[in-house]
C-alpha cells in the first residue's frame, strides 16, 4: 500500500492481519523516484510487493505470531518511560523538561502511533539517515535522541517483556565538538 504522508513524503506501507485476527500496518519506507533499482532504503512497487511476501511467509511460518502481542505503542511507552523518570527515578526538574521536549519533538511525531514490536533496527536507521541527508537534524541531536529512545524501549523490555531492544544495533553517528582544539 502506498501512501503520502505530507511530513514525510510517499512512501511505502505493508498491511496484513496476525493470527488472533489483528491487524498490522508497518511503514517500509520511502518511494524510490527514479527508474531502476532502488537504493538502500528506498521502496518501488516491486520491492514492497517482496517486501510483503517474505512478511506473509514469516507469518505462515510462526516466526510473527507474537509480534504486536503487548498492544502498546511507543507513545505509551514514552509516557511510561517519562513517568518512571519523574517518579521512581526521581531525575531533575530540568533533565525531565530536555526528556519531554525531545519525546514530543524527535520521537512522537516519528514512532508514536507504531507497535512496539514493528519498531525495529532498520526503521530507526533510516530514520537516522534521512535526518542527516536533509539536513534537519545535527549529529548530536541525533544521538541524543537515539539514546533516550534506547532508554524508552529498555523501560518497555521490562515493562511490556519485549524480546530485544531495536535501538542497541544502530550505531551512533561520530560528532566533532566545537570545542576540539587544532594545535600546530
Amino acid at each position: 500500500m502506498f501512501r503520502v504522508d505530507r511530513k514525510r513524503g510517499p512512501r511505502w506501507y505493508i498491511k496484513y492481519r496476525l493470527p488472533d485476527g489483528r491487524q498490522v500496518q508497518k511503514c517500509l519506507g520511502p518511494e524510490w523516484p527514479d527508474k531502476g533499482r532502488p537504493a538502500p532504503g528506498y521502496f518501488n512497487r516491486k520491492t514492497a510487493e517482496a517486501a510483503l511476501q517474505a512478511t506473509l511467509t514469516d507469518l505462515r511460518r510462526g516466526l510473527l505470531a507474537l509480534a504486536g502481542r503487548s498492544g502498546a505503542t511507543i507513545a505509551d511507552a514514552a509516557e511510561e518511560w517519562l513517568r518512571h523518570a519523574e517518579i521512581e527515578r526521581g531525575v531533575k526538574s530540568s533533565t525531565l523538561a530536555e526528556y519531554v521536549s525531545v519525546v514530543r519533538t524527535h520521537i512522537l511525531p516519528t514512532f508514536g502511533d507504531f507497535a512496539l514490536e514493528a519498531v525495529d533496527s532498520r526503521m530507526i536507521e533510516r530514520w537516522q539517515a534521512e535526518q542527516l541527508d536533509a539536513g534537519r537534524l545535527s549529529r548530536r541531536t541525533i544521538n541524543k535522541t537515539l539514546t533516550i529512545l534506547g532508554g524508552i524501549f529498555e523501560r518497555a523490555r521490562r515493562v511490556w517483556k519485549l524480546d530485544v531492544n531495536p535501538v542497541r544495533e544502530v550505531v551512533r553517528k561520530p560528532e566533532r565538538y566545537s570545542s576540539d582544539l587544532d594545535f600546530l
